[in-house]
């Protein structure tokens, strides 16, 4: 047993919801990718998805900010949505959720090809704040094919406003009235006094 997992419980539905409005999320088809059967069957969407119009929302998740800097940094998990009101979470090196089957070098080579920037079946990534997810994935020699970033133009629509709300949890509800959770709600920390 690892100490971090017994430092964390999930929080209770009825504590993690309280007084947000989540029922958007009841048309949504959000799940996370575990099996190889079903992470090779997104991909092939993926791949057949034609993103002329809209591109492929992409994200990543580190056990810290400073990726491609101090290379202690972990890949913990990635994001990714080419579907309206769809998206998935492919777990790569949770504490608190079972996580993907395949290896990760094996998984990155299967998503290579769609989102490297020199890769001929590349598709447009949409990011918030991909500098970060860029640095992420350059560690694995992966250059991010990112067209788009909601940081940025948040950055743009805010410019010359004082309190300006660039986060993208803040600017869905600012613009869309839309309640959104941190994956680090849905978890509470342990007292360790309670351990002993």
């Amino acid at each position: 047993i690892r100490l971090e997992n017994i430092l964390y419980k999930p929080v209770p539905k009825h504590e993690l919801l309280g007084d947000k409005d989540l029922s958007w999320l009841k048309k949504k088809d959000y799940r996370n990718l575990i099996t190889r059967e079903e992470t090779l069957a997104w991909i092939k969407g993926l791949e057949e998805y034609d993103d002329s119009e809209y591109p492929v929302g992409f994200d990543t998740e580190t056990t810290g900010l400073n990726a491609n800097r101090n290379k202690k940094e972990r890949l913990v998990g990635i994001c990714m949505s080419y579907k309206f009101d769809a998206g998935v979470y492919i777990p790569i090196e949770q504490k608190d959720m079972e996580n993907n089957e395949i290896p990760l070098d094996e998984l990155l080579a299967l998503l290579k090809p769609f989102i490297d920037r020199n890769s001929e079946k590349k598709k447009r990534l949409i990011t918030h704040n991909g500098q970060f997810d860029y640095r992420v994935m350059k560690m694995f020699d992966i250059e991010i094919n990112i067209t788009d970033d909601t940081y940025v133009m948040l950055a743009l629509l805010n410019m010359g406003k004082l309190r300006a709300e660039n986060s993208l949890k803040g600017a869905m509800q600012h613009y869309f009235g839309i309640d959104v959770l941190e994956l680090t709600e849905a978890f509470q920390k342990i007292d360790k006094a309670t351990l002993n």
